[in-house]
């Protein structure tokens, strides 16, 4: 039988960034750990490419002698060359794939033996090996989080039989119990025949089977049937295990198991089957980088607590993005139960338009996925192939060769694997599908801010939408995909006391990354702190940890939203958040680069479930005996039908409530409730309420539960009184409409742009309120600008915008950050060159940069002038609008009288 030596552990190493060094020049080494990127072991090599050289000896035993010796390398990136006691062993390319080396005819038997790796890890700064250009190789995300080099799975040596087995390729037949095995035999020397012994879950033999052996067959397949087999599910992973022994002259020379789970994983009329039942997808996006490993991750156990983490929170799928996984990773998807939607490391020049795909870049895509295939046939939990990630690597808007290439690649890789849905590019704009098992595609919004777009967005996606696929008349789209959000998401950002402690109670190196991203960049972390305390916002939000938990809850909110529209359409099948993890800077994760999860976690069942109640609103705000009336949606997934359901739904702490149905709940199907009606209560002053809304089965069961947020606001606001004065007709009218008295002598000036009469009055001893919906400088202010949001960071699509307003300046509930109460007076424009104590209402972007004000008070000669980008004036008192409204003014005019209205 095989007997295997784990190499894992402390080898020698040297770093050679500009590969001129040869093994007898190395005059001193350092120690490193394998596996792991050497970039995750030595503070000074972070984001060091170039040349890598490993070292180590072991002793090979004397009674291997006769015996087939391997050297197994799991994963080197990029480039590897392995001599063993100073002769060439052979070498290997490609950075996420396992390769093994015949090195018998090398070792020295009951001796120590040297083996030498030379690591070529390229760099998309400096072309330096031709051979291996960063554009024309797969390396994933290394162009956005730096470069990852060196030995980073385990290496092992193995001694075997002359011939052995390679490799087990096992492949159910539906769900039928009918199993193929396709067995792939290798080395030289004779062999007589195959004995197959299916195991089942509970390690009872399921099947067996025979398999005899011509001279020199190398390939064998041959089928067997499971009785009444058991499903690989998500909640039932179970798992068979087919051992394989190999024999010649009645003995076993080689024995090698693998595991396979039963399943069927189907796109088919517009929806996706899962065992042949409706299934939809929830997933996230997981780029699969670690705090101490970056690439490596330290246990199967840590991985296996992650899916389960994983699972807890709603998610039945990992889209394990652009990276090929330890294999591990897989193997904690097949034992814990979650799917995995897999995809081909991109290539290529990112963002830039000249590019197209040449003959070695492609080249090396098709074998990549073919090593990707082979490694991972076996795991049930692997059923999405990505070939191309949002263009990266090809240029299809611009390129009718792209566009074939990708065509036939997806033809391709079909026979490769019939058996998994393949997605050609996972599309955004401004690219497209060609050919697809599934039409996806990526789109990210702002919240609140972005809540029309988003919704606009889905709508359009939902109808199948005419720009996921090429409009060159190339494409081959059959109506029948099904349709999934695969991107989307907004920032948190993490408690950076529970960050450090992952590293050692510091900051993290990777806090100086991200400063590339953007001009000027809004994800750098390092100095976030100092920026934090110079925004003002300290006296918000106290600590760190404070903002950060603040913003995981808005990050909470937006992904609550983001998601019930989704599920209020029933044509889509699934989405994909974006994402598992924060990945360094980018915190837009579910848990942080240290796996702590945001505040929210235990809440996301809520929403994030086979089947979710669905509130849909038009407004959030409401004054005091308004009729207030949202409507109940009931999208389910579950894969049994629900008859006779109720939904009870409560008004928390007010005794409002009522019931809605029965409900007749059929899998896959979207159910309209009904009208959650009810007066606003009375309120002293504004509140926020919450309805609890619970789907209940005819026996009084809880089945899932929901939460909807709104604020009620009393109808007789106690408002400032303050006099105003506007020579605009249509202002005064808003004001008028508002309650307030005009004083063209004493009035604070409400104007839209600052004109000279109204800045010599202020200078003068005046006060006035600019409500600025134009870009420019505010004249008489030093410094001070309106800039427009949209084209900028502060639209905060990507990397989330933050807005927030002084508790003290607004008493609107929910705060200190804009929640969708806001809707209809959020700003889309900011004001710059404010100081920060001068600023009552503010954003800032990511790590707390490009910090603007919203709304200030600044002091101009002896008078006073406030400032605001929100759209205050209009005649439609909603309450929010109109409780900033005065608020303003009451910060104009901070010696008025309070009067009723």
């Amino acid at each position: 039988m095989r007997q295997t030596t784990s190499l894992d552990g402390p080898w020698q190493f040297q770093i050679d960034p500009e590969g001129v060094l040869s093994l007898g020049q190395i005059t001193s080494w350092r120690t490193i750990q394998v596996p792991g990127p050497w970039q995750a072991q030595f503070d000074d090599l972070h984001l060091a490419a170039g040349i890598g050289w490993y070292r180590r000896s072991l002793r090979i035993p004397e009674a291997w002698q006769d015996r087939a010796v391997f050297l197994r390398f799991g994963a080197v990136d990029y480039f590897a060359e392995v001599w063993v006691n100073g002769e060439c062993a052979g070498e290997h390319e490609g950075g996420y794939l396992p390769f093994e080396l015949d090195v018998s005819s090398l070792v020295e038997f009951g001796a120590e033996n040297e083996i030498v790796v030379r690591v070529i890890d390229p760099s998309k700064e400096a072309n330096i090996f031709p051979q291996f250009r960063f554009e024309e190789i797969p390396h994933g995300k290394q162009s956005w989080y730096g470069p990852i080099g060196g030995i980073w799975q385990s290496v092992t040596v193995e001694a075997r039989s002359p011939r052995f087995i390679r490799q087990i390729h096992v492949t159910p037949q539906g769900l039928s119990g009918v199993v193929s095995a396709a067995i792939e035999l290798s080395g030289t020397g004779e062999a007589d025949y195959l004995s197959l012994r299916c195991l089942s879950p509970q390690g009872e033999v399921a099947a067996t089977a025979d398999a005899p052996l011509n001279q020199g067959q190398d390939k064998v397949e041959t089928v067997f049937t499971i009785a009444n087999p058991q499903l690989w599910d998500l909640d039932s992973p179970v798992l068979y295990t087919l051992e394989v022994e190999l024999f010649q002259a009645g003995v076993v020379i080689d024995r090698q198991r693998e595991r396979f789970g039963i399943r069927t994983f189907e796109a088919r009329d517009g929806k996706l089957w899962l065992n042949g039942k409706i299934f939809y997808l929830r997933g996230a996006l997981d780029q699969d980088y670690y705090p101490e490993g970056i690439y490596t991750p330290p246990s199967l156990d840590y991985l296996k607590e992650q899916v389960r983490l994983a699972k807890a929170m709603g998610l039945n799928c990992l889209r394990c993005h652009i990276k090929v996984p330890d294999p591990r990773y897989l193997q904690a998807a097949d034992e814990e139960g979650i799917l995995v939607w897999a995809e081909v490391p991109s290539w290529g020049k990112l963002g830039d338009k000249t590019w197209h795909i040449t003959e070695p870049a492609g080249r090396r895509a098709r074998e990549t996925f073919a090593g990707m295939v082979a490694r991972d046939w076996n795991h049930p939990s692997v059923v999405i192939w990505s070939i191309v990630n949002e263009d990266w690597g090809t240029n299809l808007c611009n390129e009718e060769a792209d566009r074939r290439w990708l065509s036939e690649t997806f033809d391709w890789a079909k026979q490769v694997d019939p058996y998994r849905l393949i997605v050609d590019n996972s599309a955004c704009f401004f690219n497209f599908h060609v050919k697809t098992d599934i039409d996806d595609y990526h789109f990210y919004a702002a919240m609140p801010d972005s809540m029309d777009n988003w919704q606009t967005f889905v709508s359009y996606f939902a109808g199948r939408c005419d720009w996921s696929f090429s409009p060159n008349g190339d494409c081959a789209r059959t109506e029948q995909e099904p349709l999934i959000v695969s991107e989307f998401g907004n920032w948190g950002l993490p408690d950076l006391e529970l960050l450090k402690q992952a590293y050692g109670g510091q900051e993290p190196w990777w806090f100086d990354t991200g400063g590339e991203w953007g001009k000027p960049s809004v994800v750098l972390p390092r100095g976030a702190e100092v920026r934090m305390a110079a925004a003002g916002l300290r006296g918000l939000f106290g600590d760190w940890s404070g903002l950060a938990k603040a913003a995981q809850w808005a990050q909470y909110r937006a992904l609550k939203h983001e998601i019930e529209v989704m599920r209020a359409e029933p044509a889509l099948s699934g989405y994909v958040i974006t994402e598992w993890s924060d990945l360094h800077w980018e915190c837009n994760g579910l848990v942080d680069m240290a796996r702590n999860p945001r505040v929210f976690a235990d809440w996301m069942p809520e929403f994030n479930a086979d089947t979710v109640i669905v509130p849909r609103w038009e407004r959030l705000a409401f004054w005091s005996g308004e009729h207030v009336e949202f409507q109940a949606l009931v999208s389910h997934f579950g894969q049994t039908e629900i008859n006779g359901a109720v939904l009870r739904w409560v008004v928390e702490g007010t005794g409002i409530g009522g019931i809605l149905g029965p409900l007749q709940l059929t899998p896959g199907t979207l159910r309209t409730a009904g009208a959650i009606a009810f007066t606003a209560p009375g309120m002293a002053r504004p509140e926020q309420l919450t309805v609890i809304l619970r789907l209940e089965s005819p026996e009084g069961q809880l089945l899932v539960q929901n939460r909807l947020a709104f604020s009620v606001f009393p109808l007789e606001l106690q408002l400032s009184g303050v006099a105003v004065w506007s020579s605009d007709e249509a202002i005064a009218g808003a004001l008028r409409a508002h309650g307030y008295r005009l004083d063209p002598d004493h009035g604070v000036r409400v104007v839209t742009s600052l004109d000279e009469s109204t800045l010599h009055d202020v200078q003068a001893g005046g006060s006035a309120l600019l409500v600025a919906g134009k870009s420019g400088v505010v004249p008489g202010i030093s410094g001070v600008r309106v800039e427009a949001r949209q084209g900028t960071a502060w639209a905060g699509d990507w990397a989330s915008s933050f807005s927030w307003i002084r508790p003290d300046v607004a008493p609107i509930p929910g705060g200190p950050l804009l929640d969708f109460t806001w809707k209809g007076v959020l700003p889309r424009h900011v004001l710059t060159g404010v100081d920060a104590e001068d600023t009552l209402a503010g954003i800032f972007v990511g790590w707390v940069h490009q910090a603007a004000a919203l709304a200030a008070r600044v002091q101009v000669g002896a008078g006073v002038l406030v400032l605001t980008t929100f759209p205050v004036l209009s005649s439609e008192q909603t309450p929010v609008r109109t409780l900033l409204l005065d608020s303003l003014l009451r910060a104009a005019a901070p010696t008025a009288a309070s009067a009723g209205r």
